[in-house]
């Protein structure tokens, strides 16, 4: 997909006619977005991608941006700030299109509930999330009911927010494969909600560093549920 150079502006005659194209557009250069000319680009069936912005989004352009007809992606978009009432539709189109997919998002720790759960409504989420970090206990909780989510959590390798006791409990409400394959530190009280599910993936418990309780209760020693140690054995075999 080749970006298509603009001046500015776009006129709802000049989108109406890129929407009837049947490929991926690239929008580049516009500075900003009339909720005309995004009611004419609602009914382009592929990917639109808008580089360049650099004029917010009212509500009536973030709504006409939400009803466009394919996924969207708008990178120098702050879909993290897109959580009141007048762009709330826009963001939940924009998390689910684009998370797992686009540099966009790196985390989603900020996200309000209202977005996690577009993750189970999206028809464009491929089901990974290799680029989050950090999760809040809502969207964990949104994940763990998703059938879509593939169950990896690739890029966490710590659990040291306040609340890691209660995102850990969440992830480990899942029915399916949990996989942590890159943690590396979490706390004795995190690991015991996070091993409750015993079906996870996660490095072998000596690998881990175990960290003092993130919300600051007093530090416990783990101990290792029997099922987890034989499997850890298992894992020690050559």
């Amino acid at each position: 997909m080749k970006p298509l150079q603009l001046e500015k502006r776009l006129t709802a005659a000049e989108a109406t006619k890129l929407a009837a194209a049947n490929h991926d557009l690239c929008l580049f250069g516009l500075s900003k977005l009339t909720p005309d000319v995004l009611d004419a680009l609602a009914a382009h069936q592929k990917r639109l991608t808008i580089v360049g912005l650099d004029e917010p989004l009212d509500r009536e352009a973030a709504s006409a941006l939400a009803r466009h007809a394919g996924p969207v992606d708008v990178p120098q978009l702050d879909v993290t700030r897109l959580v009141d009432a007048e762009h709330a539709e826009l963001g939940r189109k924009l998390f689910a299109d684009v998370v797992g997919a686009s540099a966009a998002i790196a985390a989603i720790a900020e996200l309000p509930p209202v977005l996690a759960i577009a993750i189970e409504l999206s028809p464009f989420w491929n089901g990974h999330l290799p680029a989050v970090k950090t999760l809040t206990p809502a969207v964990a909780e949104a994940l763990a009911l998703s059938p879509k989510w593939d169950g990896q959590l690739p890029a966490v390798t710590a659990f040291e927010a306040a609340d890691s006791v209660a995102v850990a409990k969440a992830l480990a409400t899942r029915k399916g494969p949990l996989a942590l394959p890159n943690l590396k530190k979490i706390s004795p009280k995190t690991l015991t909600a996070l091993v409750e599910k015993q079906d996870i993936d996660i490095p072998r418990v000596e690998t881990l560093e175990l960290i003092a309780e993130p919300d600051g209760s007093a530090t416990e020693d783990f101990v290792i549920p029997k099922w987890l140690e034989e499997r850890q054995q298992r894992l020690r075999q050559p």
